[in-house]
Parts: C-alpha cells; sequence; structure tokens
C-alpha cells in the first residue's frame, strides 16, 4: 500500500468515527425509521362581504310640487312653489320656493346650502339657473341671499330661488342638480 492510499483511509476513518461512535452511544442498536404523516384538510372560503355602494338616486318622472325628496346623507329638498315675472324690472325673472333640510346629528362644521343646485328647465331640455341679483324681488320674499347659506345640523332652510329664465318660455320642470352628491331630482311645474 502506498503513503497516498494509506493517507486516503485514514481521512475517511476520522470522517466516520464520530457518526460510528454517535450510533453506539448510549447501548442502542438501531436507528429509529422516519415516519411520513400526510393529512389532507377541507377548507371553504368565505369571502367577507364588501361594502355595497350607495346608488344614486333614481326617480321615474317629476315630482309633484311640495313632495320632499330624500337625499343620501338623510336629509330633503322640496320645490313648493314655481312663480314667473317676479321682477317688474326683468320680466324674465322667475322664482322657486324651496326648502332645504339637513339630517340631524352631524359632525364637523355647519353645513352649507348653495342656491346654484337650482334651476327650471324648458320642454326642450334648456336649463335655467339661479340669478345673480342682489335686490329684492317683490314676487319672491323671501329670497336666498346670500347665495349660500350656513346652517346647523338638522335645520331647514326655505327661501325663493330667483332664476334667469325666459318670459316667453313655459318651464316644465324645476331641479336639484347636486354635482358634489350626484342627485338629480325634478318637479313638474304647473302649466
Amino acid at each position: 500500500m502506498g503513503n497516498h492510499t494509506m493517507r486516503k483511509r485514514a481521512i475517511a476513518l476520522w470522517l466516520t468515527l464520530p457518526a460510528l461512535l454517535a450510533g453506539c452511544a448510549g447501548g442502542t442498536a438501531a436507528a429509529q425509521p422516519t415516519v411520513t404523516v400526510t393529512q389532507t384538510v377541507t377548507v371553504t372560503a368565505t369571502p367577507s362581504p364588501t361594502p355595497t355602494p350607495t346608488p344614486t338616486p333614481t326617480q321615474s318622472g317629476p315630482l309633484q310640487l311640495g313632495t320632499a325628496y330624500k337625499l343620501p346623507n338623510g336629509g330633503t329638498v322640496t320645490v313648493f312653489e314655481h312663480r314667473k315675472n317676479v321682477e317688474p324690472q326683468d320680466p324674465n325673472q322667475e322664482a322657486i320656493d324651496i326648502q332645504v333640510c339637513v339630517p340631524a346629528g352631524g359632525s364637523g362644521a355647519n353645513p352649507t346650502i348653495s342656491d346654484r343646485f337650482w334651476s327650471v328647465r324648458d320642454a326642450a331640455g334648456h336649463s335655467y339657473g339661479a340669478a345673480s341679483t342682489t335686490w329684492r324681488h317683490p314676487g319672491a320674499t323671501p329670497g336666498f341671499w346670500p347665495p349660500e347659506q350656513q346652517v346647523k345640523w338638522g335645520e331647514c332652510y326655505r327661501a325663493w330661488v330667483i332664476i334667469e329664465g325666459s318670459k316667453d318660455t313655459p318651464m316644465t320642470t324645476a331641479r336639484y342638480n347636486n354635482d358634489q352628491s350626484g342627485v338629480i331630482v325634478d318637479w313638474a311645474l304647473p302649466q
């Protein structure tokens, strides 16, 4: 045997000796078999409910004057009356008697009500919005002035919104169109 072969066997012996000694320690002769356990589990996943978005209120046709429309936030809007020619100096001035009620129990700053959400419409679908006049109108008192009103939670505000209309055009509906909430509701105007 060459010196080189003997060195390989000595190294191999030194590498396997600790494993052999460990197997003999404590007097146990056989190693324990490895056990593999397989378990089948059936899991039924139930999806957590996702919040349903609040749909934008829809309406099948114009409401009758005096009918309150309930807003998604719990408040209401109502049109009570429409008048033409409310300003003798400008026969195109019209007015709608409106009321906005803010829900009770709100938090934060007091809400602001604006006349910019109100208009009247003719049969061709033309819209006539709130006027920017500052004088009193004898045919529509009290007027919605200033054009933004701050109210307390749970209060209602009622006033006449002056409209830049058209004296020769019959108006068919009054409209509340809140571009912030997406609510659009109409009231039929008498002809």
